[in-house]
């Protein structure tokens, strides 16, 4: 009886630091986001091969590293120039991302609440830490 408790307790144990381990998002979440549009405050993106000009995006790897596609400056007004920022990732909690990179300002750092709406539309919205 013993034996069978702390084979239990070691099974228990062994799942749950496996998936404290294993914080990757599904494979569906990497690749090449283009934006294209806001909806109730969130940013909406459309799986893409590549960047478009004009246009932002974002781009994760599977190894946490990422690449954003954003203005070059502090202002917004049209025609806005876009460059490409590096950057890191890694996931807080199963729909919650941190991201690190640079921007024309310096670095930044931010939190997003992920959803993926279906295999070719990403959802990211901001998410306030304290």
């Amino acid at each position: 009886m013993k034996t069978m408790k702390l084979f239990f307790l070691l099974a228990i144990s062994t799942a749950l630091l496996s998936f404290q381990i294993n914080k990757k998002p599904p494979k569906s979440f990497i690749g090449t986001w283009v934006f294209d549009h806001y909806e109730h405050g969130s940013s909406v993106y459309i799986r893409q091969d590549v960047f478009r000009e004009g246009k932002g995006g974002v781009y994760f790897e599977e190894n946490g590293n990422f690449l954003i596609r954003q203005n070059t400056g502090w202002c917004g007004t049209p025609p806005v120039q876009y460059g490409n920022y590096n950057g890191i990732w890694s996931l807080v909690r199963p729909d919650q991302l941190k991201l690190t990179h640079d921007y024309w300002g310096g670095e930044m750092e931010s939190y997003k609440r992920l959803e993926l709406r279906n295999v070719d539309t990403l959802i990211l919205t901001n998410v306030i830490m304290e």
